[in-house]
């Protein structure tokens, strides 16, 4: 916990120098039995977690704070930004609010890839993306059982 401490303000505030392309998932975990969410956004070029949010609700709001943290180096979208989600409405909603907030130069569209097939154009370009943030979610939730979870929401969250 104390090396947590110390390493969470450098690994959060790492300008990772990110791509164009960034892909988002959320999922869940148990803390004392009650299902609490995070949320992950990553660089699909370089496989770099840049923004997270552990929440104990499935709302826009922890989305939209996974995103500031994701968005947090950039003064402006990169030229072909692509933001890939799954099908789930806090992704395009958060993407609003930054239009709303800061204009064009955070003005985006989320690539939704639904459902496990490729049954549409889109899911079939875009599958690799998701397929990465949900070998993400894989991983972390395989090293989270061997911990026996955590006590409250500030555990969970110094642990990711």
């Amino acid at each position: 916990k104390t090396a947590s401490v110390c390493i969470k303000p450098f690994v959060d505030n790492y300008d990772y120098k990110t791509g164009n392309v960034f892909t988002a998932d959320e999922t869940y975990i148990k803390i004392r039995g009650i299902k609490t969410y995070i949320w992950f956004i990553m660089d699909a070029a370089k496989r770099s977690v840049i923004g997270y949010q552990v929440s104990d609700n499935r709302g826009v709001g922890p989305c939209i704070l996974a995103m500031r943290m994701a968005f947090r180096h950039l003064k402006e979208l990169p030229k072909n930004f692509k933001f890939i989600a799954d099908g789930y409405s806090a992704y395009p909603l958060a993407a609003q609010q930054f239009f709303h907030e800061f204009g064009d130069k955070f003005k985006f569209e989320i690539t939704q890839v639904i459902g496990l097939t490729n049954d549409d154009e889109v899911s079939k370009k875009f599958r690799p993306y998701k397929q990465m943030i949900e070998r993400l979610n894989r991983t972390y939730k395989a090293s989270y059982r061997k911990t026996n979870g955590f006590d409250n929401i500030d555990g969970a969250n110094y642990d990711l």
